[in-house]
């Protein structure tokens, strides 16, 4: 048995995810997604650092969509505050 057919923790069906596009567009929804959760709690609660989003958005991309998308999401949730 292979590690994509053991049932996981959540035991999530990750079959929308096949494709390299799927995968990877997964990462960059999920940490749009984080981010913009993370600029909605900074303007509304005043919660000036909720960093805590960005760990689990790459936690459940790389738990569904593998090691490579979680190292792009990563990538992509880290330099944020250089450009903003």
């Amino acid at each position: 048995m292979s590690s994509a057919d053991r049932t996981g923790l959540f035991r999530v069906s990750t079959g929308f995810l096949r494709t390299w596009v799927r995968r990877y567009g997964f990462a960059l929804i999920a940490v749009c997604i984080a981010y913009g959760l993370q600029r909605a709690l900074e303007t509304t609660i005043a919660i000036p650092h909720s960093f805590l989003l960005f760990y689990l958005a790459i936690l459940i991309v790389a738990l569904w969509a593998g090691f490579w998308p979680g190292v792009s999401a990563t990538g992509l949730a880290g330099p944020r505050r250089l450009f903003l």
